[in-house]
């Protein structure tokens, strides 16, 4: 065909597929349609008042819509307590929005089709989206605004608490923040507080811990601060009681390798589980009806932690009161306990016990006062301190000669506990249930505090007799102290819900 008649036949084509299946004179059939005019991708800090957004809407044939009413609805920040006060971006009828926010606004289309709120971004930085609605020609669309954080306003630690073991090392570090809590991208330096537990690298914010003791660190940015304690401890491994759970677990000192020794353990004196010399066996004493009129505990019981079988004695001893126990190195067990059936010996006295579980009678602890840890027997058995004279407040404390039977004032005071040396005493010193520490020498001439901290009735002491360990009387802690120079650290241990409640530590 030649190229004229071929360009003619396009044209004519053309026109004729235009012309075909349509009424509308003038143009294409448009639908209704949604467009935005001014406001969109919008980027600033929080609070910025934005341009207005603008939106046009067409209706059917493509005129301007003079008659619809324009819905304009921000996206509310993730799981707000205060969703219409709290979105990501505010709209408001008339801009500037200076006074109130609003989730939600709407507005009239004008002559032109068009509809306006005003803008102002929100406090959470992130990326935010107006939804634009027009319901009555079911058309919608969206904006995205970008919100940035706002000038630095403060620092915030990033951990509240920090536990390391001696010698070793983390980073702890801060974040800055604008006023609204939005993570900026300075970095923090580190300062440390007054103490030396740890030393720090500021160029890396590096913290090494050198001491046991507890210090606090200070992120900074100029002058803003934030203080995140860091705890050094000491390590062992330590025996612990739970009378809300009823168990006694081994657990190391800085939370790790828990382990349940015995469950269903409790009696009104507590479970007073201790170590052998061997630091292998454990003793522990349990009532057998704690349910009963006064909950004392009547048994004891002898685990041996690699897995041996374990030894209960239970009503066979005779025993309706036990207040503490010691398990030699041979395996012999000494016992300050009370057995009322006893005619000759009713009263609270120490007892030992073979391995053949027969008992014989040591020694008579007159007036001692029925506490829990009202006694302790030395790791020999040859000696027992013992609180009495409970008409006094706090009550005498005694050392005896279980040989001699004679006996010597050490000091006003409670809870008694042996170093495992058996050279020193730590022992409380009130009657109320709790108290601060003292320790003394075993004839009472030299006599020491361990500070301000208060105690729970309970202490342990660590192996080299270095520390005292006993359960703080502000909450579910436990407070280890250095004898030499009264440094303290506090040592506590997460659970599912919270925190364990662990008392009577001993240590190994």
């Amino acid at each position: 065909m030649p190229r004229s008649l071929h360009v003619a036949f396009s044209i004519s084509l053309l026109v004729l597929i235009n012309s075909c299946g349509s009424d509308h004179v003038g143009g294409p059939p448009f639908g209704p349609a949604l467009r935005i005019v001014l406001g969109a991708g919008v980027t600033d800090t929080v609070d910025a008042h934005a341009v207005p957004l603008v939106v046009e809407v067409r209706e059917q044939g493509g005129k301007p819509d003079s008659r619809s009413l324009v819905r304009f609805e921000s996206q509310t920040v993730t799981n707000s307590p205060n969703p219409l006060f709290d979105a990501g971006v505010f709209v408001c009828p008339a801009p500037p929005c200076a006074a109130g926010f609003f989730a939600a606004s709407s507005d009239s289309t004008d002559a032109q089709g068009r509809a306006t709120v005003g803008v102002r971004l929100g406090h959470k930085a992130g990326k935010w989206y107006v939804r634009i609605t027009v319901p009555e020609l079911g058309l919608a669309d969206s904006v995205s605004y970008t919100v940035l954080p706002g000038a630095p306003a403060g620092v915030r630690a990033l951990t509240a608490d920090t536990a390391l073991d001696l010698g070793e090392k983390t980073t702890v570090q801060g974040r800055v923040v604008d006023r609204y809590e939005n993570v900026r991208t300075e970095s923090t330096t580190l300062a440390p507080g007054p103490a030396a537990a740890v030393t720090i690298d500021p160029a890396t914010s590096t913290v090494t811990a050198r001491d046991v003791g507890t210090q606090w660190v200070f992120p900074r940015f100029f002058d803003f601060y934030d203080s995140t304690r860091v705890r050094v401890l000491p390590s062992g491994r330590l025996l612990v009681w739970s009378a809300l759970e009823k168990v006694v677990r081994l657990i190391d000192i800085n939370g790790r390798n828990e382990r349940t020794i015995v469950s269903n353990v409790w009696s009104a004196l507590g479970a007073n589980a201790q170590f052998d010399p061997t630091r292998r066996r454990i003793t522990l004493q349990n009532a057998s009806d704690p349910g009963g009129t006064n909950g004392n505990s009547d048994e004891i019981i002898v685990v041996d932690t690699t897995g041996a079988p374990r030894r209960d004695l239970g009503s066979a001893l005779g025993f309706d009161g036990i207040m503490t126990t010691r398990q030699t190195a041979d395996g012999t067990l000494f016992v300050v306990a009370r057995r009322s059936s006893d005619a000759s010996h009713p009263d609270w006295s120490l007892w030992r016990i073979d391995a053949d579980n027969s008992i014989t009678f040591l020694a008579y602890l007159p007036d001692v006062a029925p506490y829990n840890g009202g006694a302790d027997i030395s790791h020999t058995g040859s000696k027992v301190v013992f609180a009495a004279n409970t008409a006094t407040f706090p009550p005498d404390l005694y050392v005896m000669d279980v040989a001699s039977g004679s006996t010597k004032l050490i000091d006003k005071g409670f809870s008694p506990r042996w170093s495992p040396q058996d050279d020193w005493l730590a022992y409380l010193t009130a009657i109320d249930g709790t108290g601060t520490a003292m320790v003394a020498n075993t004839d009472g001439t030299i006599r020491i505090s361990l500070g301000s901290e208060t105690f729970s009735q309970g202490f342990g002491w660590s192996p080299d007799g270095k520390y005292v360990i006993g359960h703080s009387a502000e909450g579910n802690e436990l407070q280890i102290v250095r004898f030499a120079d009264g440094a303290h650290v506090t040592i506590f241990f997460r659970s599912p819900t919270g925190f364990h409640d662990y008392s009577q530590p001993d240590w190994r």
